[in-house]
């Protein structure tokens, strides 16, 4: 899976403790560029929101998820119209 598409390999409908879950797997380089440049997006899209980890992350994806989210933060706030509500 890594030379192929965007370097992952999904397991889907797993289950596991009575649920059916996805999880994806890929290198740490791979997981740790897509982080920090987006090359992909897809990865790094998918961190964009809460995830569970199975296993602890590996010591350099974590400074390279929290880079990854402030990135969508300031990307989402240059989005934003001149004006908008809250509502």
């Amino acid at each position: 899976a890594e030379h192929v598409g965007v370097g992952v390999h999904f397991n889907t409908l797993v289950p596991l403790q009575g649920r059916l879950i996805k999880y994806g797997v890929m290198s740490t380089a791979s997981l740790e560029d897509d982080l920090l440049t987006w090359r992909h997006l897809y990865a790094a899209g998918r961190l964009h929101k809460p995830v569970a980890h199975l296993t602890p992350p590996h010591p350099r994806i974590t400074p390279a998820q929290a880079s990854n989210l402030r990135a969508a933060t300031a990307a989402a706030l240059l989005l934003l119209p001149p004006s908008f509500t809250t509502r």
